[in-house]
């Protein structure tokens, strides 16, 4: 039985590690520029002549109780950031996650997770 107990923990540790690990990025003053040329825009409002890039994922993560907890405003500005890495000025939000809730399997005392698609437009 003790054996049985010690497996069932090892699997369960095991599989928390096989979670992707959160990329963070902090957005602060360094990213302002970005953030002032690359627009959100709400589902079925893009202009015509905008070209879809790829879709984007972010994650607004809490990972130490003292950090800020958190919010969709960090992950859509993560959603920009990364609309402008892969060459975009707007990204097509697709939506975010309820409240924030806690994901210890990827490190985040609190957690909220936006999607969308990175967009060039004209």
């Amino acid at each position: 039985m003790k054996r049985l107990a010690l497996t069932v923990a090892a699997a369960a540790l095991l599989s928390a590690c096989a979670v992707a690990p959160v990329e963070r990025i902090t957005v602060d003053d360094s990213y302002r520029l970005v953030l002032s040329r690359t627009r959100v825009i709400q589902p079925g409002q893009a202009p015509a002549g905008t070209q879809e890039i790829q879709p984007v994922t972010a994650i607004s993560c809490q990972h130490l109780t003292t950090d800020p907890t958190a919010t969709e405003q960090d992950a859509v500005q993560q959603l920009q950031i990364k609309a402008d890495r892969l060459g975009g000025n707007a990204v097509i939000l697709g939506s975010c996650s309820g409240p924030p809730v806690s994901d210890l399997a990827r490190d985040c005392w609190t957690r909220i997770t936006c999607t969308g698609t990175a967009a060039r437009i004209q």
